[in-house]
């Protein structure tokens, strides 16, 4: 698609916020520039993150600055302990980061995919901080964006084992599903 197109855009966790920023930025790119326009959006168990700076504060055990290491040390690290301290910079950057203004743009029409269980381990209750809300904490800044959630669909399992290989069939179906409704052409 280099000459640009309808798309969608979706992610898992941080890939919805991501999402959503790419969104915005390729909507309100400068018209001679636009090439791609984004028709829907699927957030597949993507947290809000704003009840983490705004109301019911929870708190995360997250270092004030980032954390460095050595090629060297680098190296003798296990693949876990790199995406820990990736995963740490992603939530300290998301800490900081300001939910997309959409002022007199609509955003594009997106689905919701939410687990239906908690995680157990104390150490990842930061996905779960609106679970018991049934948009995972975005009720506010979807009303202030003319509703732009349309939909909301459970799938099995808790934040991190919603793609566990048991899983696959069924939330593949509903992630196909969700991307049907958003694009509903025929090939």
């Amino acid at each position: 698609m280099p000459g640009g197109g309808d798309i969608l855009l979706g992610g898992w966790s941080l890939g919805g916020l991501l999402s959503l920023e790419m969104a915005h930025q390729l909507a309100t790119a400068p018209s001679h520039a636009r090439k791609f326009r984004v028709l829907g959006m699927i957030f597949i168990d993507s947290v809000s993150p704003r009840p983490l700076t705004e109301g019911r504060k929870v708190e995360l055990p997250l270092p004030s600055a980032p954390i460095v290491r050595t090629p060297e040390e680098m190296e003798t690290m296990k693949l876990k302990e790199k995406v820990d301290i990736n995963m740490t910079h992603a939530r300290m950057m998301v800490r900081h980061w300001d939910l997309p203004k959409w002022e007199g743009i609509a955003v594009p029409p997106t689905i919701l995919l939410r687990a239906k269980e908690n995680v157990q381990s104390e150490y990842q209750v930061f996905v779960d901080h609106t679970r018991e809300k049934r948009m995972l904490g975005w009720e506010e800044y979807n009303a202030e964006h003319g509703n732009f959630i349309k939909d909301i669909v459970d799938v099995e399992g808790h934040h991190f084992s919603i793609f566990e290989f048991d899983r696959i069939p069924d939330v593949t179906e509903k992630i196909r599903l969700a991307a049907d409704a958003l694009d509903p052409s025929e090939f």
